[in-house]
């Protein structure tokens, strides 16, 4: 049996497409979209959303294993891999926007973002983009966690599509996708994710910046 693993990110509809080709072509399909940037793949230690048949996921896992150190079966059918890929992606774009949001407020009253980073962290308020986007990449005006702007538009939208293909609301989910859709369409082709939050700086007239960097 002739088997695909497709790592890329497309979302659920083009994955049931091109799983339905090449089933018809006496190929397997096995939908393994993948998270943890440059940095992930070169040290083998990518999370890896798998979906397909239960025989076809379990003679690619070694392939799988070289790849990444977190591999989660999320499914059976092709795209269902891409759905989880794509939630993700939502979530972790909704934390950039919010943090983005709480900091310029914080920054134009008065507070030190860096102070502030601090009680967010160890308080209810802690998200993985004020734990580790915003010291490392905000603070110091680096803008270089290794995932680009563009292609975190792209998978909100992919979110929201298959929302939409499902009849799910997503209110939350809209707002998020329409600030990275805007952030898009004025940033260069290889802005780097986090520089969406200049973006709401120049709006605020404030930049989430320190005297600690």
């Amino acid at each position: 049996m002739r088997r695909c693993v497709d790592l890329s990110t497309t979302g659920p509809l083009v994955a049931e497409e091109v799983a339905g080709v090449l089933a018809s072509a006496g190929v397997e399909c096995i939908d393994a979209p993948v998270s943890g940037g440059p940095s992930g793949a070169a040290s083998g230690g990518l999370t890896i959303m798998v979906a397909g048949p239960s025989e076809a996921v379990e003679a690619v896992r070694p392939l799988l294993e070289r790849l990444g150190s977190s591999i989660f079966v999320v499914g059976d059918r092709p795209g269902q891999g891409q759905l989880a890929k794509v939630i993700n992606n939502l979530m972790s774009a909704s934390s950039i926007a919010i943090t983005t949001e709480a900091l310029v407020l914080g920054v134009k009253a008065g507070l030190d973002p860096g102070t502030l980073l601090d009680v967010v962290g160890v308080s209810s308020g802690s998200n993985n983009a004020a734990l580790d986007k915003f010291p490392n990449q905000v603070l110091t005006r680096r803008f270089d966690h290794g995932f680009r702007l563009a292609l975190m538009a792209k998978d909100v939208g992919l979110c929201l599509e298959e929302a939409r293909r499902r009849e799910v609301p997503m209110i939350l989910g809209a707002t998020v996708d329409q600030l990275w859709a805007l952030a898009s369409a004025q940033a260069d082709e290889d802005d780097d994710c986090t520089a969406i939050v200049t973006m709401f700086e120049g709006w605020a007239g404030a930049e989430i910046a320190t005297d600690r960097r």
